[in-house]
């Protein structure tokens, strides 16, 4: 497993966080609030195409398995497409030896809810966005209590990092997966 990992850690799109079980792959730079939220094909397939060493292929439209590897990687179930990223998880049951694959903006929701300690969110989120950009604001416009109270300690820190992030050289004219504009 540790190898698949590091493939994927290794790859300029894609972050994994083994210990919460989720990936994020590059989606865009800019977001509305209105965006839709989910893994596109283009994610889908350069998924794949990242992992064909070890002979990845998509079993069925969320889920990529290997004969010659334990670990799977799915996407959250179709009936969860219009959940918050916040709760994009709530539906699932985690199997073991299985990642899910999600948006930055999920990621993100899931980082919220499952890392207890500041410090270490804000860097999660950092190392998250430093790769993937979320659609911050279409996060907190899905949170309630606590999360919503903590997420706005955050905000403000995130937000002013994207802008470097997309801003910077190495994202300016960075495309969306699939793109052919």
């Amino acid at each position: 497993m540790n190898e698949v990992i590091k493939k994927l850690n290794d790859d300029k799109n894609i972050i994994v966080f083994s210990e919460h079980s989720f990936l994020s792959i590059y989606d865009d730079n800019f977001y509305d609030r209105s965006d839709f939220d989910a893994i596109n094909s283009a994610q889908k397939k350069y998924l794949e195409a990242c992992l064909n060493e070890f002979d990845y292929k998509w079993s069925s439209g969320r889920v990529l398995e290997s004969a010659l590897k334990p670990i799977k990687f799915l996407c959250p179930k179709p009936k969860t497409l219009m959940t918050s990223p916040y709760d994009i998880l709530d539906f699932e049951s985690l199997q073991h030896d299985s990642i899910y694959v999600l948006t930055p903006t999920q990621v993100l929701g899931q980082l919220l809810k499952h890392e207890l300690n500041q410090n270490e969110l804000l860097k999660k989120a950092t190392a998250l966005i430093t790769k993937t950009p979320a659609n911050l604001l279409k996060l907190k416009d899905g949170l309630r209590g606590e999360a919503l109270k903590k997420f706005d300690l955050i905000l403000p820190e995130l937000s002013k990092h994207q802008k470097i992030v997309t801003q910077s050289p190495k994202f300016k004219t960075k495309r969306q997966l699939g793109s052919i504009f």
